[in-house]
């Protein structure tokens, strides 16, 4: 049976993604949490393929958005 979470959904995703060894896959149209990001960048620099699709947008570009060009230096494709 599936789970399904509603409370500390960011601690949950954390936690996966720390357990990943290989390969991280994410498509979502607006990516702007910090600590998710963070955490991509981290095991991006452990060598876990990470790829994110997101929306070529404004607010996936703004200014004080995240630095998704770390995410490609580390390895990471978005």
């Amino acid at each position: 049976m599936e789970q399904v979470f509603f409370k500390n959904i960011q601690e949950v995703i954390l936690e996966e993604l720390q357990q990943a060894q290989t390969s991280i896959h994410i498509a979502v149209s607006w990516f702007s949490n910090r600590s998710i990001f963070d955490r991509l960048l981290q095991k991006a620099t452990q060598g876990v393929d990470i790829q994110l699709v997101i929306l070529d947008d404004y607010v996936n570009k703004r200014v004080e958005g995240l630095p998704f060009d770390e995410l490609i230096k580390a390895g990471g494709k978005v």
